[in-house]
């Protein structure tokens, strides 16, 4: 694990050498994204922080409320997962939502499954909330499944039970 957390960083680390030699702040906006992603994933959180931080500077500069919305998440995530500072979790989730509103629809679900997923072990009612928001503009398993995570947790069989068979109906994408 730890020679794969390094050879992962190590990569993200030289792209990020080289996209910033550019100016292409598209591509810093991934890097950093993927840098938040392989720090997060590895339980680097304060690099994941920093990295959040700066993928959050380069979605702004393209101006794409997408981006800068799924930077928002990452930084409610870190907030969430690092601290437990939910003062700073509640803040990016209200600056998230009110760019959810200049996003289509499939971009609205995944801002609303990511709040969700935030909240999903420390304020399951929430994030509820945020997956049912979510499944009104796509329908996909994932946000489903944690619905029924949620609700078999609470013995709410019968209700999750249902929300497991609409997973099951969903075609997922196959690639050939």
């Amino acid at each position: 694990k730890d020679s794969l957390n390094s050879e992962m960083i190590s990569l993200f680390k030289n792209a990020e050498q080289h996209a910033l030699k550019t100016t292409d702040n598209q591509l810093l906006d991934r890097v950093y994204s993927g840098l938040f992603f392989t720090n997060s994933s590895f339980e680097e959180n304060d690099e994941a922080l920093k990295c959040a931080h700066k993928e959050l500077a380069y979605a702004q500069k393209q101006n794409d409320n997408y981006s800068i919305a799924y930077a928002l998440i990452n930084l409610a995530f870190t907030h969430h997962y690092m601290a437990h500072d939910t003062d700073s979790v509640a803040y990016y989730i209200r600056q998230c939502e009110t760019l959810a509103d200049d996003v289509d629809a499939e971009d609205k679900y995944y801002i609303y499954n990511y709040i969700g997923l935030t909240l999903m072990q420390d304020d399951p009612s929430s994030a509820k909330q945020y997956f049912l928001k979510a499944l009104k503009f796509k329908k996909q398993i994932e946000a489903y499944m944690n619905l029924a995570k949620i609700l078999f947790a609470e013995n709410k069989h019968e209700e999750a039970l249902k929300y497991c068979d609409s997973a099951l109906l969903i075609k997922p994408n196959l690639v050939s």
